[in-house]
């Protein structure tokens, strides 16, 4: 089963090729095929970047977590397969993941009972600087969701490692996002969780749902609907003054 769900957006291709009137003269079938491709792949990338502003919307997910969700599958000239559409041949596809993404990509903060605190950036760069207004208890502060802001108090940091985020706990049974940490030795945690309660790496939420969803998708095609003709023409115009094959 793949992990990628498909943000459905379509351009009527067709009528842009009915369109070129006199230019097919001017034009064999793989230069216009060529052009049609890179019209499409110029779409997708428009309408990827669509998709983050909506998702940011929610999230408070880093740039560079973006390149986890989201994936385009990009047209071709030649039969070809891709990751997730069956035959990218003039045909492509924006792909949301449906996997959870890890915590660090998230908006998060470390307090040490050191009284230092650690934040992560935007870029991945681990920062640390010392709270002047005195020691805390220390653990994670986390905020994937905008103004849904978790605490857990035992969770630690261990920068070298995939994640960066761990506590000890578990996930709620069919769920990726609700983490219940285990407080102390000998505590039980208050439902069955999947697996045992050993350390985990905190991970956030999918944001596959937001990126998918019909509002979304309506935004994506008011943007790239009206710009393929547009795109599709100045690739044509580029191949007939001989700037690109």
């Amino acid at each position: 089963m793949s992990t990628y769900g498909t943000i459905n957006i379509k351009a009527d291709v067709k009528n842009a090729l009915n369109d070129l009137g006199s230019f097919k003269n001017e034009l064999n079938q793989k230069q216009i095929m060529r052009a049609t491709s890179r019209a499409i792949n110029d779409c997708l990338r428009d309408g990827k970047t669509d998709a983050k502003r909506a998702i940011k919307k929610v999230y408070t997910i880093a740039e560079r977590g973006m390149d986890r969700a989201l994936y385009i599958d990009r047209s071709t000239t030649y039969p070809h397969k891709g990751k997730v559409v069956g035959n990218t041949f003039l045909t492509g596809a924006i792909l949301a993941s449906a996997k959870p993404v890890p915590a660090d990509l998230f908006k998060l903060s470390f307090s040490y009972k050191s009284g230092s605190t650690s934040t992560i950036s935007k870029k991945g760069v681990q920062k640390t600087k010392l709270n002047t207004r005195g020691k805390s208890g220390g653990g994670v502060t986390f905020e994937a969701i905008k103004g849904q802001v978790e605490v857990y108090s035992h969770a630690f940091l261990l920068p070298t490692m995939s994640g960066r985020v761990f506590a000890r706990g578990a996930y709620k049974t069919g769920g990726n996002y609700g983490f219940v940490q285990r407080m102390g030795k000998g505590s039980r945690l208050p439902f069955e969780g999947t697996g045992n309660d050993s350390v985990k790496g905190l991970i956030g939420p999918s944001v596959y749902l937001e990126a998918i969803n019909p509002n979304t998708q309506k935004i994506i095609m008011n943007h790239i609907e009206p710009k393929y003709a547009e795109r599709m023409w100045a690739h044509l115009g580029l191949i007939i003054s001989g700037i690109r094959s």
